[in-house]
């Protein structure tokens, strides 16, 4: 993580010393090379995102790769997740059309889809702001943020997701300010789009219209209503035929539990990526939404950036607390799925910081504190592609060292999580040879699943992966029963050779 910090110092310096020398700053830095900042800012994005390219795909991106998204099988199989709508399986099948089964181009098209977001997040707080520092500093923070590092890099729907909402946002502002039937054309094909997309667009989409009817006339709130019901007969089949049933309506598909009041904060803290940046930017935004104290902490001009500032925020907190209570009646949302309002933040970030407060003092002060908060997400943040069960990092230790073991006649297995799928492994093919035996589990906290599958488990090794931050405490329970061996694997994490104690 210690990558990631150097580029948040080198951003509080700047900021510190651009307050400072706002004045002398404003004459040296010439229109060019302000407007020409955003291509180094895309130099840096693909230089952070090449490194994990060609790395080894975990569960969901092989299920995405191999099932839902496999050309091979019939285009039926792309609707047969009631997890995701099947916009990226779509094009995960034509993508693996045109460039094959293979990691490093699979995750190209993610990676894509996180640079475009770089760039356009740019143009889009350029035009609603007119300052080329915000709209620098906004794609600088996408290109830094680890969870867009992340999401670059993942075979899966979120680094697409990530760009829709910022279309979707961009639209929605364009129909506001200048109410264009061509605006709204586009904005139902791109409503349709997020739709089969993710299940958090469309509370995006519903936020979205929600707050349309305080801003625009009745005639144009109907056409916007007319877009989104394109949208929803778009995504009317996928939620009838697959979604409905299979996952809304069956306990047995993602069990999780209820959101409690930890889990309140702990999904608060994914949007903003931390605990200090998301506070601080909660307590500020209510000032800038209350009149009777944003008059009196900031200057009245720039009120673009304040239109802009209250329809992120606004975003922001209505899909975070309609989730919540929609969670409360079916639970199916975890913390990084708010990843999909991920633009919305670091716009959000950047112009909490050149918000034109009274005060210099004040203003450098609230940055200085942002600005060690938000650095801080490199530390904070736990969902790690390390986290991920990267499943051939096991395979291929196991059929490596499994060799003395079964000349002692010793049952030696590998240890898979959800075995239900255990045919998209074949995608690892010689790797699983036919004498290959694996021991199921279902994830759980410190492991609990794997735990109580080896406790009842008649086998004599066991080769499995473990979460780092899981190792000692799994460790602690299992050693009564197991003599454990630890091999780090470079990029994937913690192995554990696990051999049954004997008496």
């Amino acid at each position: 993580y210690y990558l990631y910090l150097v580029p948040f110092f080198f951003l509080f310096i700047c900021g510190l010393f651009f307050n400072l020398n706002k004045d002398k700053i404003e004459f040296k830095i010439s229109g060019k090379i302000k407007n020409n900042l955003i291509w180094l800012i895309l130099i840096l994005a693909v230089v952070l995102r090449l490194p994990e390219l060609g790395g080894s795909l975990w569960f969901d991106e092989l299920y995405t790769a191999t099932y839902a998204g496999n050309p091979n099988l019939p285009f039926l199989t792309t609707f047969k997740d009631p997890g995701n709508p099947p916009l990226f399986y779509i094009l995960a099948r034509y993508w693996q059309i045109i460039f094959g089964l293979n990691e490093t181009f699979l995750r190209i098209l993610p990676f894509i889809f996180s640079i475009l977001t770089v760039y356009f997040i740019y143009l889009f707080v350029k035009k609603y702001t007119n300052n080329p520092y915000i709209s620098n500093l906004a794609a600088f923070l996408f290109c830094i943020n680890i969870y867009s590092i992340q999401t670059s890099h993942e075979f899966r729907c979120y680094s697409l997701s990530i760009l829709l909402a910022l279309f979707l946002g961009h639209y929605l502002l364009k129909i506001i300010n200048e109410k264009k039937n061509k605006d709204i054309v586009i904005y139902s094909i791109i409503a349709a789009l997020s739709a089969n997309c993710h299940y958090f667009l469309i509370l995006i989409l519903i936020g979205n219209f929600i707050y349309s009817l305080f801003k625009l006339d009745k005639k144009t709130i109907l056409k916007l209503f007319s877009a989104n019901f394109v949208a929803a007969l778009s995504f009317l089949p996928f939620f009838i035929f697959t979604s409905l049933n299979n996952g809304l309506l069956n306990p047995d598909f993602n069990p999780l539990d209820k959101p409690d009041f930890y889990l309140i904060r702990q999904f608060f803290y994914a949007i903003f990526t931390n605990k200090i940046a998301g506070g601080v930017i909660f307590i500020v935004s209510l000032f800038v939404i209350f009149p009777f104290f944003k008059k009196r902490i900031f200057k009245d001009k720039d009120e673009n950036i304040f239109k802009l500032y209250n329809f992120l925020f606004f975003s922001i907190i209505f899909l975070y607390t309609t989730s919540f209570l929609l969670a409360q009646i079916r639970p199916m949302v975890r913390d990084w799925y708010y990843v999909t309002a991920l633009s919305y933040v670091v716009i959000l970030i950047s112009l909490f910081i050149f918000l034109p407060f009274r005060s210099n003092k004040f203003k450098i002060t609230a940055i200085t504190l942002f600005i060690l908060g938000y650095f801080a997400c490199g530390v904070h943040i736990t969902r790690t592609l390390n986290y991920s069960y990267k499943y051939d990092y096991i395979l291929k230790y196991a059929k490596y060292d499994r060799g003395d073991y079964i000349k002692q006649n010793k049952k030696a297995v590998s240890a898979l999580w959800d075995t239900r799928y255990i045919d998209i492994l074949k995608y690892y093919g010689n790797l699983i040879t036919k004498d290959s035996e694996f021991i199921g589990y279902t994830l759980g906290y410190d492991v609990k699943g794997l735990y109580d599958a080896l406790i009842y488990s008649s086998k004599d090794v066991v080769y499995a992966k473990i979460q780092n931050h899981d190792f000692l405490s799994f460790i602690k329970k299992i050693t009564p029963f197991y003599e454990v061996s630890l091999i780090r694997v470079k990029d994937g994490g913690a192995i554990a050779r696990l051999v049954k104690k004997t008496d």
